[in-house]
């Protein structure tokens, strides 16, 4: 993107849906280019854009300072200027991140955000694709980062990954979503090692390794593409997921018992506690209330918030 532009989110297609997906880019990349090969009309994001399976999202591209010269943010930094413009323009979408290398970094540090100001707005985040992230930080970041305070923040063992890597292990218990992780063969940018920490080993991570490179990982040529074929996979089961929960239906038997079509979820017969043909009528008690019928409720609201919120 360049070190002279404007950290943004880019609007690929926004068509009102409840979902959206972003990608993020990595070091010394840009919203659009490192997603498609050189003088290729269709890359990753034409791709996903194109594909009838998948327009139940709508899509985003994130843009932010990057290059060997200029003025850079870190990582921390990046990750909060993608919170702000989320927070400003899709508050209440529920994501799926589509991130390359330095990028995948930057959604991790956005979740870490998120889970330290235990905000409810994780419960949003509904994916994570990595293509080759270099969760331990690379050599090469190690080198550069004299000169350059981005590359620098990702360089092996550097205080700022390594506080990430421990918040992301706290709060790990509250990560309710999947993610695909998927490694580069010839990469040569990015070790085995980096890229398939023993943190991402977990039974809600997908990973696999393909046979390409470190750049050329995030440009899949047509839909053939096996990296395509594994992300196409990932978003229909995050689709097929969402489509899957149950409205919740709560039946609440009050003056007499009433049927219903409807499955319920719940049933709550308060018949005891209301007669309204009795003089004077009959209501629950202030006793019944805060024995009964609340401890009742809150079960609900309990199920409520661990299923369906």
């Amino acid at each position: 993107m360049g070190w002279f532009a404007k950290t943004k989110l880019h609007k690929i297609r926004d068509n009102g849906k409840s979902k959206v997906i972003i990608f993020i880019h990595g070091f010394t990349g840009d919203p659009y280019k490192t997603w498609k090969q050189d003088n290729s009309p269709k890359g990753l994001i034409e791709l996903v854009k194109l594909d009838d399976e998948l327009e139940d999202f709508d899509i985003y591209t994130f843009g932010y300072r990057t290059g060997f010269f200029g003025k850079q943010y870190d990582f921390k930094t990046v990750a909060n200027l993608l919170h702000t413009e989320i927070a400003a323009r899709m508050p209440e979408k529920e994501v799926v991140f589509i991130t390359h290398s330095h990028g995948g970094i930057v959604a991790q540090q956005y979740v870490v955000f998120l889970s330290d100001k235990q905000e409810q707005k994780t419960k949003n985040i509904k994916g994570i694709i990595y293509l080759a992230v270099p969760f331990s930080g690379t050599i090469g970041g190690t080198f550069i980062g004299f000169f350059n305070q981005q590359a620098k923040a990702i360089g092996v063992f550097t205080e700022l990954l390594n506080d990430m890597h421990i918040r992301w292990q706290v709060n790990e218990s509250g990560m309710n979503f999947s993610q695909l992780l998927v490694s580069g063969a010839r990469d040569g940018v990015v070790s085995a090692a980096s890229s398939k920490p023993a943190y991402m080993h977990k039974s809600n991570v997908e990973i696999h390794d393909i046979d390409t490179g470190h750049v050329d990982i995030c440009k899949p040529i047509d839909s053939q593409d096996t990296v395509y074929q594994l992300i196409k996979k990932f978003l229909r089961n995050i689709k097929s997921e969402n489509a899957s929960v149950p409205p919740m239906v709560d039946w609440v038997h009050g003056i007499d018992k009433q049927q219903f079509a409807e499955k319920y979820t719940h049933l709550l017969d308060w018949t005891e506690y209301v007669d309204f043909e009795s003089s004077p009528r009959k209501l629950p008690s202030s006793s019944e209330w805060e024995k009964e019928l609340f401890p009742q409720i809150q079960e609900i609201i309990t199920d409520w918030e661990k299923n369906w919120a």
